[in-house]
């Protein structure tokens, strides 16, 4: 396994302070957060029990984040969050959130193709807005069908279109 794609561990003691094991030296928050941007996995542990508090901290990271810049969760989406947690539609929540940032990441490779195979760029950033919309517009259905109480267990489709893909779904 590369070094890269090993996570970097870091250890919590119990003075809060954390530790990268790599180069025995404690970081931040914001280091971390550097280091998860430069595109390496992080774990965090605690460095007597050994239990896994990645999660905790990358909710750390995040709270900070939007409390420092220009938020990248609107109020109405965290709500809707906060709100799915009591629901038996929550149980869908995660999954759901990680198709939605797997369909991010697409757009944003297929915006970098689409920038070579269209004519102009604003016609590659049509083509995955209209995208977006078929596949948003598809959710949404699914999910007032989910909390409307029917019974349908089949998600919507992925809508893994390829950039010269995207270039005939201008004409749908």
């Amino acid at each position: 396994m590369s070094e890269k794609a090993k996570p970097l561990v870091i250890k919590k003691y119990a003075s809060r302070r954390l530790y990268n094991k790599e180069t025995s030296e404690y970081v931040t928050l914001d280091e971390i957060s550097r280091i998860i941007r430069a595109g390496r996995e992080v774990r965090i542990v605690d460095g007597k029990t050994k239990e896994d508090l990645t999660r905790q901290y990358l909710f750390q990271i995040i709270a900070d984040l939007e409390s420092k810049g220009e938020p990248a969760f609107p109020v109405d989406m965290l709500t809707e969050v906060v709100r799915a947690y009591g629901e038996t539609t929550g149980k869908m929540l995660p999954w759901f959130l990680e198709e939605s940032f797997r369909q991010y990441r697409r757009n944003q490779e297929q915006l970098l193709a689409g920038f070579q195979s269209f004519n102009s760029p604003v016609d590659a950033l049509q083509a995955i807005r209209k995208q977006n919309e078929r596949y948003l517009s598809s959710w949404m259905s699914f999910w007032s069908s989910q909390r409307a109480g029917e019974s349908s267990e089949e998600a919507p489709s992925e809508g893994r279109e390829t950039a010269s893909e995207l270039g005939k779904s201008e004409d749908r």
